[in-house]
């Protein structure tokens, strides 16, 4: 790194005289960097915006995997009916079902503010990295988690059909 030209009678340049002790030249010397800006590079408000950003794209997949997992859980049950007429669902269980989703996509946003909450307690030395392996993580098991529901109704009638 290059350092500035020395501006003072002392041989020493305008910014070794700087206040702030712990300071990165870039590569001019033009500007000076906190050493924690390199660490930590993003502010709490841009790391919320940063998790914010995503939060309709997480809200669309979990709405989109919630659809899903309903259809299978009910073609699980369909499939383990003896009688072979046309299926009726009663319109209480259908809202039943829905508010039950509402509520679990309730608590996935809130397990979804897990990502920015780990970013600023671990402070990882590389934010975006972290960011996308959080997010993939996070997203991946929050559309997997409500085919956990099709597949435990899978188990049951299985149990079942045993007796």
């Amino acid at each position: 790194m290059t350092k500035p030209t020395a501006s003072g009678s002392d041989g020493t340049s305008a910014l070794d005289a700087s206040p702030v002790p712990r300071m990165i030249r870039r590569h001019r010397g033009i500007h000076a960097m906190p050493a924690e800006a390199l660490i930590a590079d993003q502010t709490p408000t841009d790391t919320w915006q940063w998790w914010e950003a995503r939060r309709l794209r997480y809200n669309l997949g979990l709405a989109v995997a919630g659809v899903l997992a309903g259809g299978l859980t009910g073609l699980v049950i369909w499939s383990f009916r003896n009688d072979p007429s046309p299926v009726e669902v009663p319109w209480p269980a259908i809202l039943i079902h829905g508010l039950l989703y509402l509520g679990f996509m309730a608590a996935a946003n809130a397990c979804y503010l897990i990502g920015a909450f780990s970013e600023k307690l671990l402070t990882p030395r590389d934010t975006d990295a972290y960011r996308r392996r959080m997010w993939r993580l996070g997203f991946g098991f929050s559309m997997a988690l409500p085919f956990a529901y099709p597949a435990w109704v899978l188990f049951v009638m299985m149990m079942l059909s045993r007796l």
